[in-house]
């Protein structure tokens, strides 16, 4: 393996690691009914603000990944997948063809983030706005499913390289969003119990 497939790697390696922890940290925070309710009672504005800028984190940490290896003509090479697919890729036809295949997969599981990306967070589209065209819905099951795919080639790259086993979904276990509801319901709890002494007296 060359210095600069290294690099590639370890980049891309990143990028994959940030994106299971922004969106186990989502998850966690605001999967169930329940927690998006206690969270909006407890500070609305702020979690408001956090769901929406890991929503978007999330979004583009995807579309960076599936971005072609090369846009304008060549002119820009991008530290995506498939940037990391062609700088691994050798004589094993096996091997490229499996990834390939994967890679079109992935793609087509983010068509629908993509036309986010480029009409809503990237760029403010007029029609979109206004509503005269509107945005394809996206589902929870959507997304796990590309990163599904995502850790997929990952895995197949790194056995090709020798890599060790990754557990992508495994990231972050301490100080995470279980943390941040554990110690607001702790508070919550203890506010409760000096409110109930306040009011039963001496």
């Amino acid at each position: 393996m060359t210095d600069m497939t290294e690099q590639i790697y370890e980049n891309v390696y990143q990028q994959v690691v940030r994106l299971h922890a922004h969106w186990r940290i989502l998850h966690q925070l605001f999967s169930t009914e329940e927690r998006r309710r206690f969270l909006d009672e407890k500070a609305s504005a702020f979690f408001g603000i956090i769901q929406e800028a890991l929503t978007e984190s999330v979004l583009m940490a995807l579309m960076r990944l599936t971005d072609p290896a090369e846009t304008r003509r060549g002119r820009d090479q991008n530290l995506s997948l498939a940037r990391l697919v062609e700088s691994v890729r050798g004589s094993d036809d096996e091997f490229s063809r499996s990834i390939d295949e994967t890679l079109q997969e992935i793609q087509y599981h983010c068509g629908a983030f993509r036309e986010w990306r480029n009409r809503v967070i990237a760029h403010t589209d007029q029609p979109t706005v206004f509503r005269v065209r509107p945005l394809p819905a996206i589902l929870q099951e959507e997304i796990e499913r590309a990163m599904q795919s995502i850790r997929g080639v990952m895995q197949r790259i790194e056995y090709h390289l020798q890599k060790g086993d990754v557990r992508y979904e495994e990231v972050i276990s301490k100080g995470d969003g279980d943390d941040i509801v554990f110690f607001l319901q702790q508070a919550e709890e203890y506010e409760n119990y000096q409110r109930d002494r306040d009011l039963a007296g001496p």
